[in-house]
Formats: structure tokens, C-alpha cells, sequence
């Protein structure tokens, strides 16, 4: 090897030497009072906690149901629909008022599913108290006046009863 060449191993060898070639010093006993050694290492970094999205179930009331009802102006059934949505809005109309659909806000209030909203084009404030259990139509309301249900009750039925579809 020619001179040059060896001054350049030899430096090299002795730059290794000095910085080191990635080993790690060798461990203190438990028992030592010396100072740990200062090294040009960066802390490890740790990564911030993940936040866990906590899995929210729907709600079980959400859904599409119909009831059936009598049209008041042809005395026949027809169905009457109600669409729970999330974030608690709903649509409700029977179908001879497919046009002037009804939109709102449900609830829950202590053994009552409460839809209260207002029609598209007649622009009519009505509630819905359905018994949350039975989903049996309790009252349908236009601000004080509560709709008698006896005039929408198909004959022979107990009451307007909604049914979850699949």
C-alpha cells in the first residue's frame, strides 16, 4: 500500500476510534456514585396517545316505519310513514300528503317517542306522541289542537300502530 493511502487508513481508524462505531458505553454497577456519561443522543421521542374513537351504537329507534290510517278524504287505508334519522330528525306523511311531508326533531320523552315539526308546503307545526314501546300513535297535535284519532282509525283496528321495516 502506497504512504498515502496508509495516513488516510490510519486516520480514519482513529477518527472510529473517537467517535465510535454506534456500541453503546458499557453499563455502570447500580452501586456506582459516578455521574452517568453525557452522550450527543437525542432523547427518544415519544408519539403522543391516540385518541380512540369510542364506537358509538345507533340509536335502536332509528329506522323507516309504517302504520296504516284512513284517508280523510276518501275514507280508505293508507299507509302512514315515519323516518327516524340520526341527529333525531324525522320525516312522517301518509301518502295523500306525499307533497306536504312533515320534518322535525324526535325524542324521547320518559315512555314517549315525541316528533314535533313542521309540513313543506303548509307550513303547519304538528307532534307526534307515539308510546315508545307499543309505537302505538297516542295523539297527533297542530299546535293546541289534538287531531280526534277516531276519524283516521281504519275499522276494526285498536289504533294506528307503527311497524319497523326491514
Amino acid at each position: 500500500m502506497n504512504s498515502r493511502w496508509k495516513h488516510i487508513a490510519v486516520a480514519l481508524a482513529a477518527c472510529l476510534g473517537v467517535i465510535g462505531c454506534g456500541e453503546s458505553p458499557s453499563p455502570q454497577p447500580a452501586d456506582s456514585l459516578a455521574e452517568p456519561v453525557a452522550t450527543n443522543t437525542p432523547a427518544p421521542i415519544q408519539a403522543a396517545p391516540t385518541a380512540v374513537a369510542k364506537e358509538e351504537k345507533p340509536d335502536p329507534m332509528i329506522g323507516v316505519y309504517e302504520a296504516a290510517m284512513l284517508n280523510p278524504a276518501t275514507n280508505q287505508p293508507q299507509p302512514l310513514h315515519l323516518e327516524l334519522k340520526t341527529e333525531n330528525k324525522f320525516t312522517a306523511y301518509p301518502d295523500n300528503e306525499a307533497n306536504n311531508k312533515l320534518h322535525g326533531i324526535w325524542k324521547i320523552e320518559g315512555a314517549f317517542l315525541i316528533c314535533t315539526g313542521d309540513t313543506e308546503a303548509t307550513k303547519q307545526s304538528m307532534t307526534l306522541k307515539i308510546d315508545a314501546t307499543s309505537l302505538n300513535l297516542i295523539s297527533i297535535g297542530q299546535k293546541d289542537v289534538v287531531m280526534p284519532l277516531d276519524q283516521i282509525t281504519p275499522p276494526g283496528a285498536k289504533g294506528i300502530v307503527f311497524k319497523k321495516k326491514p
